[in-house]
């Protein structure tokens, strides 16, 4: 589920020997109405977010974390019409 439109999340690389960096995009969390005990998990990035009412793809996966907090559980992606655009694909 999506819980917003767009904005700026930072990822923190510096446990990797990088920094911080921000990506845009926007986050996923898990439908409370249908509760995953993970909606991300290594090996994810790369994978397309489908739209269940449309069946169409939504997002391309970036990230995911998992932890305390009112985020614990999330995914970030790229909305998949902005992926298409840098590639120039059509859809």
């Amino acid at each position: 589920m999506v819980d917003g439109i767009e904005g700026m999340f930072e990822l923190d690389y510096s446990r990797h020997g990088d920094q911080k960096r921000w990506m845009d995009g926007f986050r996923l969390v898990p439908d409370p109405h249908n509760p995953e005990d993970e909606i991300s998990v290594a090996g994810d990035s790369g994978a397309v977010w489908i739209n269940p009412e449309t069946q169409c793809q939504v997002a391309l996966h970036f990230a995911g974390k998992c932890g305390g907090g009112p985020d614990a559980e999330c995914a970030l992606a790229h909305p998949i019409s902005r992926i298409f655009d840098l590639l120039q694909l059509t859809l």
